[in-house]
């Protein structure tokens, strides 16, 4: 059990990352959509594997190894799949685009800025256009190591306000939180079910 959550912690961490190399390669105008798209088919495979599992096992006296070799085979499969993704062209953070993007909304334009890359973050913004352009970059070897760690830090706290200043991104943070907090306790109190029916 205790390799299982090990394995499973690094398989979390991992998830973290491919939502983030998704948002570096998609359009902030399609970052809802695509993340409907992912977590809709993430929860439906899980569906699907869970009630196959249990009819195997229930209705065909399929062994838990046999489940194991698949499960095993399945993410295998997936993470070589990973190494045919394309890399991304720009970074999600500290990127310092010269001018904050126009995303079409429902009669006019929303100014994105750059700092801000975060699902549904697009909106609430500041109507003033000169707080949303991002702040300018500082040259390349003017400033000392430590003067480019703190823009660094400030750029980070920026981006943290203007994300999280959105009321409908705070909503979904609150929801995806509960949300996992229920599902890896239900998760863990399933494992200790199966090894004492077991």
């Amino acid at each position: 059990m205790q390799l299982v959550e090990f394995f499973y912690g690094m398989v979390t961490a991992t998830e973290v990352a491919y939502y983030a190399y998704i948002y570096s390669v998609v359009s902030t105008q399609h970052y809802q959509r695509v993340t409907s798209y992912c977590r809709s088919v993430t929860l439906v495979a899980a569906t699907v594997a869970a009630v196959l599992g249990q009819l195997l096992v229930s209705l065909a006296d399929v062994s838990y190894f046999y489940l194991n070799a698949i499960s095993l085979a399945s993410v295998s499969l997936a993470f070589l799949c990973a190494f045919f993704l394309p890399m991304p062209q720009r970074s999600m953070f500290f990127h310092g685009k010269d001018a904050p993007e126009t995303v079409p909304g429902p009669g006019k334009g929303l100014a994105v800025g750059a700092a801000c890359r975060a699902p549904s973050c697009q909106e609430e913004r500041s109507p003033d256009p000169a707080a949303r352009a991002p702040s300018p970059q500082p040259q390349a070897g003017s400033a000392r190591p430590h003067r480019h760690g703190l823009s660094v830090l400030l750029q980070l706290g920026r981006d943290l306000r203007d994300c999280y200043g959105s009321r409908r991104l705070l909503c979904w943070s609150l929801w995806w939180a509960l949300a996992t907090a229920g599902f890896n306790q239900v998760l863990n109190y399933v494992q200790v079910l199966w090894d004492l029916r077991a």
